[in-house]
């Protein structure tokens, strides 16, 4: 069996877990656009400052979910090795990981989205094809910095 099969096979066995933190990761993102779509059309520096708010939080909320939710499905896959206790020391151990990694994610986007509305297409192109590498790379990513702190 290929590590790509048994990656799969490992994350069918925890189906739980994974429609766990899909469903709170949805329920995060959509306080997000709630809040956003509540502040749509308004004027003024108050409307930046609140959607600037609202995007930390919304990145806090997922950072938090992913070190809690990783940490559990790698004590359940990789019980011997994992070494990792309850969620508080997930989070103490693994949300700043996280928060920087969709800080980041969040950042280019903003960025994507500014190139866009100004017309700065070949801008907007570089910056789209690096959005969809850190949508591929970026949780892999994480969960292997992750499982690196855990096994040393």
């Amino acid at each position: 069996m290929t590590p790509f099969q048994s990656a799969v096979n490992d994350l069918k066995l925890q189906w739980r877990e994974v429609a766990g933190y899909a469903v709170a990761v949805v329920a995060a993102q959509s306080l997000f656009r709630a809040a956003d779509l509540a502040i749509h059309g308004g004027e003024g520096a108050w409307v930046s400052v609140v959607r600037f708010l609202a995007l930390c939080m919304l990145a806090a909320a997922v950072s938090s979910l992913q070190a809690v939710f990783f940490t559990k499905l790698g004590k359940r896959i990789d019980y011997p090795v994992w070494r990792c206790g309850d969620a508080g020391e997930a989070l103490r151990r693994f949300f700043s990981l996280w928060l920087i990694l969709n800080l980041v994610v969040l950042a280019t986007v903003s960025f994507h989205l500014r190139a866009m509305v100004s017309g700065a297409s070949d801008l907007a192109v570089t910056l789209e094809f690096l959005i969809m590498a850190m949508a591929a790379l970026y949780i892999p990513l994480g969960a292997c910095l992750m499982r690196r702190d855990v096994s040393a």
